[in-house]
């Protein structure tokens, strides 16, 4: 769950260049989308803490894995994005409330299974290493996948072939839910 989360995460970086290839904002409205991409971030990650104190972080997270599935479908699927560019722009916002609703739930998962507190660093140290791997592949994927000049084309590949670890985080977000932890 917590790949598939911090993969949603590293995409987040593309949005800025997206605003200046296929939206033509200058480099500057471009960074200033980017940036206030990033300023939701504090604020989602408190109220989704919030959500999360009256339900159980797992069943908090399929939503938030759905709706970066259905936004990442929709620009990958693609069409006329210059024409709907409000559309467009509440999709990038979806998959930022998805995605940063997320990072504020990858640890409290160790509470609701209720894990030893003696083991917390253990967990903390293997979900880091396994959850945080995205850091060696996505940016090598993402410049693959959009090269030195890219178009609307390369944008709906990458964001057609990402929806593939929303899918796996609901997925695993499902299990997990289901899965009871016995600690003896």
């Amino acid at each position: 769950m917590i790949l598939s989360a911090y993969s949603a995460y590293k995409l987040t970086g593309v949005f800025g260049i997206y605003a200046r290839d296929v939206w033509s904002f200058s480099l500057e409205n471009a960074t200033y989308f980017a940036v206030m991409i990033q300023f939701l971030r504090p604020i989602i990650v408190i109220l989704i803490g919030s959500v999360a104190d009256h339900f159980s972080p797992s069943k908090v997270m399929i939503p938030c894995f759905i709706c970066i599935l259905f936004s990442s479908l929709m620009i990958g699927l693609g069409g006329s994005e210059a024409n709907y560019f409000t559309i467009y722009f509440c999709l990038f916002i979806l998959i930022a409330l998805g995605t940063y609703s997320l990072r504020g739930l990858y640890f409290a998962l160790i509470e609701e299974i209720k894990a030893p507190i003696q083991l917390t660093g253990t967990l903390v140290g293997i979900i880091s290493v396994i959850g945080f791997t995205p850091d060696i592949f996505m940016s090598l994927l993402i410049g693959y996948m959009l090269g030195n000049d890219p178009t609307v084309l390369e944008y709906q590949k990458l964001f057609t072939l990402f929806t593939l670890f929303p899918l796996l985080g609901v997925v695993f977000a499902y299990l997990f839910k289901k899965t009871d932890v016995i600690w003896d």
